[in-house]
């Protein structure tokens, strides 16, 4: 698996949708997954209506996570359950987890990620928790990280130019091979 950084762009982009959409099983209300109401993974849903869905349906809803690391417990509970370690904190982890090597994803070729509430995502996984996730990477005993890569991140942020946690998390799964579209929901 290529790490991030030695991926190449894919041309491809994905509009993210603020708008309700029709025919959409992922979004309807009241739409029961085998984990919890509007969140988990439906890899055997093979139709909804007149529309077919052949693929896996991702669903991340902002509302059961507001920290870096709650994203990823909630990745964990919803993926994972059925393997013997975890997910570790890691935008590399998040995107190894998207080529469907392991976890509930596992076998699949494409998925659909949705994520509920992203709204309130964008504002937890912000410039505030940003920095903070950067600043504690800074601050590692251990010296693991490219400090002058940090700093300018960093700095970047602090002045409006550079990504959040959450833009480069939505970065991620619109670029990423395996996922056919984005649809992030207020």
């Amino acid at each position: 698996m290529p790490s991030r950084a030695g991926r190449k762009t894919n041309s491809r982009r994905f509009q993210s949708i603020s708008t309700d959409t029709p025919n959409s099983p992922a979004l309807e209300p009241g739409f029961t997954f085998g984990v919890d109401v509007l969140s988990g993974v439906l890899p055997d849903l093979t139709s909804f209506g007149a529309k077919t869905i052949d693929m896996p349906i991702l669903v991340i809803d902002g509302s059961h996570f507001s920290t870096i690391p709650g994203f990823y417990k909630e990745l964990n509970g919803l993926l994972m359950s059925d393997e013997s370690w975890d997910l570790g904190e890691s935008l590399d982890a998040f995107n190894d987890l998207l080529y469907c090597g392991y976890g509930a994803l596992q076998g699949s070729e494409r998925m659909t990620v949705t994520w509920l509430r992203a709204d309130l995502s964008r504002d937890n996984l912000g410039v505030l928790a940003t920095s903070a996730w950067i600043e504690s990477k800074l601050a590692d005993p251990h010296g693991r990280y490219n400090v002058e890569f940090l700093a300018n991140q960093l700095a970047d942020l602090q002045h409006g130019d550079g990504k959040t946690y959450f833009e480069l998390l939505v970065e991620i799964i619109e670029e990423h091979p395996r996922v056919a579209s984005l649809i992030c929901k207020p």
